[in-house]
């Protein structure tokens, strides 16, 4: 049996911690899309550093538009061709990044931006 001023305690309670399990349902859904961007991006990298091992003068924009699941705005890449002193043949060093969404403006204090990168060496085919 309740006392009187018992009856709104567990409302109270819900109403108090509501808020705090929302934030936290937030920053997973958040975690949960950089990781997916960070491996969506790693992958794009080293696709694209293969295909252009193999064949240096692939489309690098067509090669992207068909294979990434992201949006092309925030995506940036770089291809850059070194030399092997030891091997003789070249590196291509892809770098990939992109810009992820923010899914509320409640992290923008803690998360200026929300970046993920990728770098892939891989030796040029002969």
């Amino acid at each position: 049996m309740r006392r009187g001023d018992e009856r709104g305690q567990s409302t109270v309670e819900f109403a108090l911690i509501i808020p705090l399990v929302f934030v936290a349902l937030l920053v997973v859904v958040q975690v949960a899309l950089v990781a997916h961007a960070q491996l969506t991006v790693t992958h794009l990298a080293r696709e694209t550093a293969r295909a252009i091992a193999a064949d240096p003068s692939t489309d690098v924009g067509l090669l992207i538009q068909d294979r990434t699941p992201l949006g092309t705005d925030d995506l940036s890449i770089e291809v850059l061709f070194e030399p092997s002193p030891v091997l003789g043949r070249d590196f291509v060093v892809v770098v990939v990044s992109y810009e992820t969404a923010r899914i509320s403006g409640l992290f923008d204090p803690f998360t200026p931006q929300l970046k993920v990168r990728s770098q892939v060496k891989m030796l040029m085919e002969s």
